[in-house]
């Protein structure tokens, strides 16, 4: 370990504003505490989200309630869209950020490096590097593979896989045959006076992006956006990534003309048609560089975090029930 690292130079919290389900929740903790994060910030957009109990006696986490009062030091108000209060809260959580670098996320992505040494990576950066964006990679389903992980990368049109149905293919051109966000999340340098913050990057001078680094898969790490995890999730969510703008354009409006002409009965086509494979496209696009494939250890994570507290896991499992009675 570098002199750098001794002294805490690569030490990171990661954060994140979430309205998400309890076992969503410990995935997110567990995995970024085995990535080497020192600290875990969620932000409750729901001051009574009962995840609120459980989550607070976690070591490494720093829950945030973020009731009407917050945002009201925050200059929004508690009935602002949610972009323009997940950017306050961000920005909050820069601004108190005790460690040297912050990474933002979302509760259902996941950083990943293949050596673990994020903290080293980290430390290793000179002083002119002050944000690290991490591609996107987006989680899909092969069938008998649950061993494994699959992660779709962005790709160009015509690498695009002839899986999805024509209508689907052609509204994903656009974002790479990606259907949740397509420019990454990134590591921030703290203590940098007159930025400000977005969902995916920061911002000097109120407008221009501060990108001093890019990486993916090529340099051993990648975001992992488990968009296709479950079916039962992506429905849940549909509604608010419908309205917050995070499907839009031809997909938003593909979507929507669906549901519209088929009902409720359109959506695990949809589902099926963008975020499952069959083994030989999966192999294929593994082979030409176009699929990230890790070893299936989420559920190991959360059990070494989670599993030997069976009365917080208890807790959780409770917080699920409740959520969908």
């Amino acid at each position: 370990m570098s002199m750098d690292t001794e002294r805490g130079a690569g030490r990171w919290t990661v954060a994140a504003v979430v309205k998400e389900r309890a076992e969503v929740l410990r995935r997110f903790i567990a995995w970024h505490v085995e990535m080497g994060a020192a600290e875990v910030a969620l932000y409750f957009d729901d001051p009574a989200d009962p995840n609120i109990a459980w989550a607070s006696e976690v070591p490494n986490v720093r829950v945030l309630c973020c009731t009407p009062e917050f945002w009201l030091s925050r200059g929004v108000p508690a009935d602002a869209s949610f972009n323009k209060r997940q950017i306050q809260a961000i920005q909050h959580a820069y601004e108190t950020c005790a460690t040297p670098w912050l990474l933002l996320a979302d509760g259902d992505e996941l950083i990943h490096r293949e050596d673990g040494g994020i903290e080293e990576f980290l430390a290793a950066q000179p002083a002119e590097v002050r944000s690290i964006l991490v591609e996107p990679v987006e989680r899909v389903i092969v069938p008998g593979a649950r061993r494994r992980l699959h992660f779709r990368r962005k790709l160009r049109p015509r690498q695009l896989s002839k899986q999805r149905d024509g209508a689907l293919l052609g509204a994903t051109l656009r974002r790479g045959g990606l259907t949740g966000h397509t420019t990454g999340k990134s590591f921030l340098r703290t203590g940098i006076e007159g930025v400000m913050l977005r969902q995916h990057f920061m911002q000097q001078d109120w407008a221009t992006p501060v990108i001093d680094l890019k990486v993916g898969p090529e340099e051993g790490m990648a975001l992992l956006h488990m968009i296709g995890t479950d079916y039962d999730d992506w429905r849940a969510k549909l509604p608010h990534r419908l309205i917050s703008g995070s499907i839009r354009g031809p997909l938003k409006s593909l979507i929507e003309a669906r549901m519209t002409d088929e009902g409720e009965a359109a959506l695990p086509g949809i589902f099926a048609a963008l975020f499952e494979l069959d083994a030989r496209t999966a192999l294929r696009m593994r082979r030409r560089g176009q699929m990230l494939v890790l070893p299936n250890s989420v559920g190991a994570v959360v059990r070494k975090h989670f599993g030997r507290d069976r009365s917080r896991a208890a807790a959780a499992r409770r917080t699920d029930r409740a959520r969908a009675a």
